[in-house]
């Protein structure tokens, strides 16, 4: 956090990394139930032995940028970039026992990074701008901002004599936008008006 221009600009910096353990265990590979399910469907070994500890560690990183510019006592405006990254290795659920799940590997076809685990991952970015201006008898802001973000996640599945799994990419964009007049009379009753605008797309495969 630091003055660049005493009293007229400024930038605040922020950085994070969160490496949040699991502590579920997936235990496919010695349950025999699992084992048994495999074998019937035409796959005999497919779980053999797939024993996997800290099922659902999730590692966030990210940073925010934040500017402000106060151009006039009556101007002033900011900008903000954010930025966010999340990984989580398995699903963090109970199928069987405290802390134990029974989950078959993902299917080689379909694995992210080569993992047989399910895992998934998000990454957002946010930008967004702000212009304020006092008239005196009324204030006007004016904001923008821009959300870009992907997903990407995998699920367990087993058709009869053949390993799948669900796997879900999806994208999302928007863009908004608004500028308002909120008068600042002295009298009880006020006036406010606007345009807002937004754009949103999604696509999930």
């Amino acid at each position: 956090n630091a003055p660049l221009v005493q009293t007229k600009l400024a930038l605040r910096a922020v950085g994070y990394h969160y490496d949040e353990s699991g502590f579920y265990r997936n235990i496919a590979g010695t349950d025999p139930a699992a084992m048994a399910f495999v074998a019937n469907a035409g796959l005999p070994g497919y779980v053999q032995g797939h024993v996997e500890d800290e099922v659902g560690t999730m590692i966030s990183t990210g940073g925010r940028l934040t500017l402000l510019w106060q151009a006039t006592d009556d101007l002033s405006f900011s900008a903000t970039y954010l930025t966010q990254e999340i990984e989580q290795d398995g699903r963090p659920e109970v199928t069987t026992g405290q802390y134990n799940q029974v989950r078959i590997p993902v299917a080689p076809q379909t694995r992210i990074d080569g993992d047989d685990s399910e895992v998934s991952g998000t990454d957002i970015d946010l930008m967004s701008a702000t212009m304020v201006y006092d008239f005196g008898w009324a204030e006007s802001t004016t904001v923008a901002s821009r959300i870009e973000s992907g997903s990407q996640q995998t699920a367990q599945a087993l058709f009869v004599s053949y390993p799948a799994s669900a796997f879900v990419d999806s994208d999302f964009e928007s863009l908004t936008a608004e500028t308002r007049l909120a008068s600042k009379f002295s009298g009880p009753f006020q006036v406010l008006g606007g345009v807002y605008y937004e754009f949103v797309e999604e696509t999930i495969i």
